[in-house]
């Protein structure tokens, strides 16, 4: 299952849009085919209209077929790596309810396409009396759209 919304720019009637997901967390095939029918979708989308995906891949970032399908035949682009200003380097984002990991497995992504410029994106460290609010770390980006014809 995809959620996703369309938004539409108040001053500049520019549309773009955000998915959501989670893929299977055990079964590979099953995260390749999720990955296969998600990429066709976007596929249909207006060409050039900014789309953001972010998702539990349940697959580390640059280690899976899923990242491939998605970066490589979907043409979608890793936030964390084309952030110009700031990432945080080395925290995996699953923690299970446990420390915190600095090994860079970030199994969270936001990836996106279309005429922007990442400023910086974070995976979310935050714990209130030593717990995390959920067993995975939320990753967050800040975006410019830009205008497309400006570009």
């Amino acid at each position: 299952m995809v959620t996703w919304a369309k938004f539409r720019g108040r001053t500049t009637g520019r549309e773009s849009y955000f998915w959501n997901t989670h893929l299977d967390h055990a079964v590979q095939f099953a995260r390749e085919k999720s990955a296969e029918m998600i990429r066709q979708r976007i596929g249909l989308m207006p060409p050039g209209a900014p789309l953001f995906l972010v998702c539990d891949f349940s697959s580390v970032a640059r280690e899976n077929r899923v990242y491939e399908v998605f970066t490589r035949d979907a043409g979608l682009t890793h936030t964390w790596f084309t952030a110009y200003e700031r990432r945080s380097q080395d925290a995996s984002s699953f923690t299970g309810f446990g420390p915190l990991l600095r090994e860079g497995k970030r199994i969270d992504w936001i990836l996106a396409r279309g005429a922007m410029d990442v400023r910086a994106t974070d995976a979310v460290t935050f714990q209130q009396g030593g717990r995390w609010p959920s067993d995975h770390l939320p990753i967050m980006t800040w975006v410019t759209l830009r205008d497309p014809s400006k570009t």
